[in-house]
């Protein structure tokens, strides 16, 4: 997130900043200022302050909230270094009678050892502490620092008394905290702990901030000086002087940058590198997968099974786009979004982010085009899952061509409104090259968090019917290449005057159904299956089972495509719908779910070609863990096939020698 213009504003009236360990160090007679940030809600964006310091030549000392959900974040450890790797100090910010008096520990010292192993073991000299100002030191009347023994001084009842909880004086009675004449702190449950009985030194601490020796102190409470006064107003350059920071005030508007392009074009690892490395939240297709209820944002992925369904449906896409406009609002944090299907939709993206920075990830389209391939894309000549371009001749397009013309369109489009380009050769190779992109747009890159994420590779293809590019006949890769270049057609086409009719198949009766944690009735009209609320559950039809054919299943034949319906009713709950396929010897090959049957959506009719290694399948469901009890009616189950044209399989053109065009077609 950009931070606001009046920190950078700040940082040049002060000239040179130290830490508070520094200024603790330092000579009486030292002109010296010291930066201290107090961490109390968002770790990155302290990261992000962080890095601009770092950059401005400034050093700062930053205070860490042990009992903020940050402190579990599962990139912990390598923030906490990257802090160090800036040059910065970094201390403990001390909550620990918090928990004690709400009743969720009964040990504050167990608290502090634990915090301070945890940060030390990030490879960080930790010396320094400071008492956090939680709302219920207020509440409850108690200071943090007042555990400390090396801080009580001679008689703490006036020393003490009426000082915030920050440690300061302060005017406004609100934010006076009594002294407690007994030295002890309570809580409700009549327990009681004594004040001033831990050693800082046992613990190897040498300061706490709130008692320093200094001239000044300032501190931004709340968003403003008006505790303290605006070190603005005030000569730092002679004198000794601490100046607060809590960097959650000084947030910048947040920016909203959209990176599109075709699927398998790199845009999840680049997510996935945005969230980890970067300043800025990344996201990875959470637009049109999440709908709006109130302030809350629900997941309901609706671009791997229904996308065809959504397209048709403007208002729905309108909808999920306020809810994604919301949702960056209520982040207030810079956010960029790597998306594979926004394209498919962009007048209405454009009605909703009008404004929007958008950028285009561009790979090879010939690298794209392969790519999908081997995800099975357009493997069935009736795919429901997948966009198609608009063209007249996609009927009679093979799998080939309609892969590449779903990658031109989707890079045309894209390219229509995009202001950037980011090339997805450089992006992955190129380390620098990225980190100046990213910096281009405001995004701070962080360099120790970018080359631990660099390297990592997400989302490989796990298989490769689809040979590497330079193993095709020349032909098809000189027409792959034209096409991508001028459009220029020289693609066999599939003939309109095929048999195109499913036929019923001889295979065990789909009632023969096993099921594991899941409950079976046969009724005349079906099946009836229930489930319990708090266990997963299986289902598996023709006489297979969730890991084994057990010799039942579906017979697969070369050269078909099958047709998969399935109708219940009486759904009260989701059920997902997976293809199982089993090898020769019964051993599952894969599961790949085709649809997810809902109360809306509770019939399903999907077209696939099997798995190129499988010699049967069968159809399963799963439940999740549900909130209720769930149970349906299954009227039918179908299988039905058909041959797949000729020249249709990208594998008879990329790899001819290794297909066998022999096909058996048992009918019944």
């Amino acid at each position: 997130m950009a931070l606001k213009q009046s920190f950078f504003d700040l940082l040049e009236h002060i000239g040179t900043t130290c830490t508070t360990s520094d200024l603790f160090h330092a000579n009486p007679d030292a002109n010296i200022v010291a930066m201290r940030h107090d961490v109390d809600h968002d770790l990155d964006l302290a990261l992000e302050m962080a890095h601009h310091e770092w950059k401005l030549g400034y050093k700062a000392t930053y205070f860490l909230l042990h009992t903020e959900a940050y402190w579990n974040d599962p990139d912990f450890s390598l923030k906490i270094k990257q802090f160090s790797e800036y040059g910065h100090e970094v201390g403990l910010h001390v909550n620990a009678y918090s928990p004690w008096v709400e009743q969720t520990c009964d040990n504050p010292n167990k608290l502090i050892i634990d915090a301070l192993e945890k940060l030390r073991s990030c490879d960080v000299h930790v010396t320094g502490v400071c008492a956090h100002g939680d709302k219920l030191c207020y509440k409850h009347g108690f200071i943090n620092y007042w555990m400390w023994e090396e801080l009580r001084g001679d008689s703490p009842e006036l020393t003490e008394d009426g000082m915030s909880a920050e440690g300061i004086r302060v005017n406004d009675e609100a934010y006076q905290i009594s002294y407690p004449r007994n030295h002890s702190l309570a809580r409700e449950n009549g327990d009681s702990i004594p004040l001033w009985n831990l050693s800082m030194k046992e613990h190897g601490i040498e300061y706490d901030a709130a008692h320093m020796s200094q001239d000044s102190y300032w501190s931004d409470s709340g968003g403003n000086w008006t505790r303290t006064g605006s070190p603005m107003e005030s000569d730092l350059s002679k004198g000794k002087h601490q100046v607060l920071v809590h960097p959650w005030w000084w947030r910048g508007e947040p920016k909203s940058i959209f990176v599109m392009s075709p699927a398998r074009s790199g845009s999840k690892w680049l997510a996935n590198f945005i969230d980890k490395a970067t300043s800025a939240v990344g996201l990875h297709e959470w637009t049109l997968n999440h709908v709006r209820e109130g302030n809350e944002f629900l997941s309901d992925n609706q671009t791997s099974r229904n996308f065809l369904s959504l397209l048709n449906n403007p208002h729905e896409i309108t909808t999920r786009l306020k809810a994604a406009r919301a949702h960056r609002k209520l982040l207030k944090r810079d956010t960029v979004e790597c998306n594979v299907y926004l394209e498919g939709s962009i007048p209405e993206f454009m009605e909703v982010f009008g404004q929007t920075d958008i950028v285009q990830l561009f790979r090879n389209p010939v690298d794209v085009t392969r790519s999908i391939l081997n995800r099975h894309w357009y493997a069935s000549t009736e795919d429901h899952v997948h966009r198609t371009d608009g063209s007249k001749c996609w009927r009679t397009s093979t799998q080939l061509e309609r892969a590449c013309r779903y990658v031109k369109s989707a890079n045309e489009a894209i390219g229509s409104i995009a202001a950037q380009e980011l090339e997805f050769s450089k992006m992955t190779l190129d380390q620098e090259y990225l980190i100046e992109f990213f910096t281009q747009w405001g995004i701070v890159v962080h360099p120790l968090l970018a080359s631990q994420i660099f390297k990592h590779k997400l989302n490989e293809n796990q298989e490769e019917p689809v040979p590497a590019i330079e193993k095709w006949p020349t032909g098809v890769i000189e027409n792959v290449e034209q096409f991508f270049r001028d459009d220029s057609n020289r693609f066999p086409r599939i003939s309109e005057s095929r048999d195109v009719s499913f036929r019923k198949i001889k295979a065990q009766k789909w009632r023969n159904c096993d099921c594991t944690k899941a409950h079976k009735k046969r009724t005349l009209g079906g099946l009836r299956l229930s489930g319990s609320n708090n266990q997963a559950s299986t289902c598996v039809f023709f006489g297979s089972k969730w890991n084994t054919s057990s010799g039942g299943g579906v017979k697969i034949s070369k050269g078909l495509e099958y047709l998969i319906t399935v109708s219940c009713k009486k759904l009260n709950n989701k059920i997902r719908v997976y293809v199982l396929y089993y090898n020769t010897n019964g051993d599952l090959l894969q599961r790949l779910q085709i649809a997810t049957l809902t109360q809306v959506h509770h019939n399903l009719n999907v077209v696939l070609k099997p798995h190129v290694e499988a010699s049967s399948f069968s159809i399963g469901f799963y439940v999740d863990k549900q909130t209720e009890d769930w149970s349906t009616h299954i009227r039918s189950i179908g299988i039905q096939q058909r041959k797949l044209p000729d020249q249709y399989d990208v594998t008879e053109m990329v790899c001819p020698q290794l297909h066998d065009s022999s096909v058996d077609v048992p009918v019944v």
